[in-house]
């Protein structure tokens, strides 16, 4: 089976289904396309709130079997925070009343302090998972979106779950980490910086990260000023990559703290 390839840049957001965008890729023999981009709020389902935003996005990865979806929020937390033998149980217990709640609780536990995963010093993920700026997209990412699908049994998360051919499966990705690894990592995020955005989507073109955009998709990435478009097919393209690597046998990653794809060549 060949899987469709999705990147999906999360959020926590009270109207989240206006910044998580979905965007679907194809391998070609002449490179990565990008096939759509679209917002959460658009998905059958969907809406702006949150709570609409999530149960839209988990019905479509649910309904999707075919797939991998790359999602950038941490999917879990510094080996020394975790006290259950397995992800799964460290997710299931994974039962914090709020973000706020999430935060205070780990640095409790650090004294004050915020360290990261191995896998997230290996990418350059710029925080780690209950840094104050990341809090929101975590806790939802875990509690929201994948608890319910893992819960369920309608999906598998990789690398600490075994693949199925017969679910969809999820990995975690960073868009900001692709651009540290392609040395490459110019503002564009904000009103004022449409040419930054357009001008960083023909340098991803030209260094074959992807396949020329079409007009619609182009035109969505381009003006949608939060920049969350554009991190959506930048997910997209790690997860390409994450997916090639996986089907070598070469996914890897750590049964308990995960793995970052990153890699997009």
């Amino acid at each position: 089976m060949t899987r469709r390839v999705f990147g999906v840049d999360f959020s926590g957001a009270a109207r989240a289904g206006n910044l998580i965008w979905l965007a679907e890729a194809k391998r070609t023999g002449k490179g990565l396309a990008i096939l759509s981009c679209k917002r959460a709020a658009e998905l059958p389902g969907g809406g702006a709130e949150r709570d609409s935003a999530l149960a839209a996005l988990r019905a479509f990865i649910a309904a999707t079997p075919d797939a991998i979806f790359g999602c950038d929020f941490p999917f879990s937390l510094p080996k020394k925070l975790i006290r259950q033998q397995s992800w799964e149980a460290f997710l299931t217990a994974f039962t914090h009343r709020h973000a706020d709640a999430f935060r205070e609780h780990c640095r409790s536990q650090t004294e004050g302090k915020e360290p990261k995963r191995e896998t997230d010093d290996e990418a350059g993920t710029p925080w780690c998972a209950f840094n104050i700026r990341l809090r929101h997209q975590t806790y939802h990412g875990l509690c929201g979106l994948l608890r319910p699908l893992v819960t369920a049994e309608r999906a598998v998360v990789l690398p600490m779950q075994p693949a199925q051919a017969d679910r969809p499966w999820i990995v975690e990705t960073c868009p900001a980490s692709v651009l540290i690894s392609l040395k490459h990592r110019p503002p564009y995020k904000g009103r004022k910086l449409r040419d930054n955005r357009a001008a960083l989507v023909d340098e991803l073109i030209r260094r074959n990260v992807f396949l020329p955009l079409s007009p619609e998709v182009e035109r969505r990435v381009i003006e949608n000023s939060g920049g969350d478009a554009l991190d959506s097919i930048l997910a997209a393209a790690a997860t390409a990559v994450a997916l090639r690597e996986i089907e070598a046998g070469r996914g890897g990653g750590d049964a308990l703290e995960g793995r970052v794809y990153f890699n997009v060549s």
